[in-house]
């Protein structure tokens, strides 16, 4: 029986799906973004993490020297099907002793238990025990979620405009 109504169904969710992967995009750039700031802060300052280096033997808060590290802390974005991440990292080849530990300090097994001498880059030695843990960058993961939900709730929260 027609009695003279229509409905039509319109399926728009492959435009939905291509929104949602678009915001996904923004979010997660964004939370790089900020992940990677919050690494430098923390490789700059470590009383943003809780720690006083200044009681395992260090001059002061600070693991900036040259600023190499700091400087080459950034972020990528990988758009994994079904499955986008963004990594927050360093290439650098000493961070993981800054984010790790050495010697008896270290989080990790396998740190060297007896003193050791090194000579730095202006020629001058020093014996050490290791090099205290900071953490830099899980801490700028793990002390940082309520933020980054933020950002991407903000994000998706702009999914019609």
């Amino acid at each position: 029986m027609n009695d003279g109504v229509t409905i039509r169904f319109d399926d728009h969710s492959a435009e939905l799906l291509r929104q949602l992967g678009d915001k996904a995009r923004v979010a997660l750039e964004a939370v790089g973004v900020q992940a990677e700031a919050n690494a430098k802060l923390n490789i700059t300052d470590a009383a943003r993490m809780g720690l006083d280096l200044t009681q395992y033997g260090e001059q002061n808060n600070s693991r900036v020297d040259t600023g190499r590290l700091r400087n080459s802390i950034s972020h990528t974005y990988i758009d994994e099907p079904g499955h986008p991440v963004v990594y927050v990292g360093t290439n650098v080849e000493y961070a993981p002793y800054h984010e790790f530990g050495t010697g008896i300090y270290a989080s990790r097994p396998g740190g060297r238990q007896s003193p050791w001498v090194y000579v730095d880059r202006k020629g001058v030695g020093h014996m050490t025990r290791g090099l205290y843990p900071t953490h830099f960058l899980r801490n700028a993961i793990e002390s940082h979620m309520d933020e980054y939900r933020d950002v991407i709730a903000k994000v998706f929260r702009q999914l019609n405009g």
